[in-house]
């Protein structure tokens, strides 16, 4: 949005979306559905978002769960995970983790380990793009990082 600007899909709808009710709910599909809103929601928004730190942290485990499709279900379509990995690179989403205020070293942690150590993209028949996206997302990562903890 231009500056000053009300931020689309702000306020009640942002809120309710990323409620423990959506992003936690029984059904895995809604959980991935709900993570794509919201992954759409960052980008309309972008380079700002309506969520607070509590909702952020809420939003990137949903994401990281989403991810950790890749290594599991191998039959099932995972278009809908590329499509969220895809918005979330495209965006810039995940710089958000660097700002120390938030404490997401967890989320940051479980992010490179997700990507560095338990997806393997070779596996998957949509491989290059995953790569592509992971890596692009592990660089916006890093160059936003001031220092890197062990």
């Amino acid at each position: 949005p231009a500056e000053g600007e009300a931020m689309p899909f702000s306020g009640n709808l942002a809120t309710s979306l990323v409620g423990e009710h959506y992003l936690s709910h029984p059904n895995t599909d809604i959980q991935l559905l709900v993570s794509c809103i919201v992954s759409d929601v960052f980008r309309v928004n972008a380079p700002e978002h309506p969520f607070s730190p509590e909702q952020l942290k809420n939003i990137f485990d949903a994401w990281l769960r989403q991810f950790e499709l890749f290594t599991k279900q191998k039959e099932k379509d995972k278009s809908q995970v590329v499509y969220l990995l895809e918005r979330t690179a495209q965006v810039k989403s995940f710089i958000v983790l660097t700002d120390p205020e938030l404490a997401c070293d967890k989320q940051t942690e479980t992010l490179f380990d997700l990507f560095l150590n338990k997806i393997v993209p070779d596996e998957l028949e949509i491989g290059h793009a995953v790569y592509k996206h992971m890596e692009e997302i592990l660089q916006a990562v890093l160059d936003e990082s001031e220092t890197i903890t062990h």
